[in-house]
């Protein structure tokens, strides 16, 4: 995806080109299929700070909820027909990738429990105290021959 740079004079400019492309080029919406498709993408700051580490959006406004609101005031009042089939595939291709059962657990134990140093810590020793208590459970419930003699 290419890269969306957004700062104190780029609200303008897009809608300049938005408007631009509605009325001269509206057989090619390349400029309002990415609009359209970033603001699908786009619903809270979370997902800004995403696509900023990603390097598909440079926030140089600074604050991320003012870089949301940008791109969801982009997408009002754009006459909108139909996607682009790059970005048409690409969102399948996206929402396929999403219905996985497996990548949904991956992205949870990545942003859950793996996000950062210590949490990776704490999942490690809350896995190992979880197994030592199994384990203690099964040889208090069977335990081993000779084990339990007094000398």
């Amino acid at each position: 995806m290419p890269l969306l740079t957004v700062d104190n004079k780029s609200e303008t400019l897009y809608r300049n080109l938005l408007a631009l492309e509605q009325c001269h080029y509206s057989d090619k919406p390349y400029i309002t299929d990415y609009v359209i498709l970033l603001g699908f993408l786009i619903t809270t700051d979370n997902e800004v700070k995403l696509l900023v580490r990603k390097g598909v959006m440079a926030n140089l406004i600074g604050n991320d909820d003012e870089a949301k609101d940008l791109v969801k005031n982009l997408c009002t009042n754009i006459v909108y027909v139909g996607m682009n089939s790059d970005y048409y595939v690409f969102c399948k291709e996206l929402n396929a990738f999403y219905k996985k059962p497996w990548n949904r657990w991956q992205a949870t134990l990545k942003h859950d429990y793996f996000s950062t140093p210590w949490r990776i810590v704490s999942t490690i020793a809350a896995v190992i105290l979880l197994l030592l208590t199994f384990l203690q459970t099964l040889y208090t419930m069977f335990p081993i021959n000779g084990s339990n003699r007094v000398c």
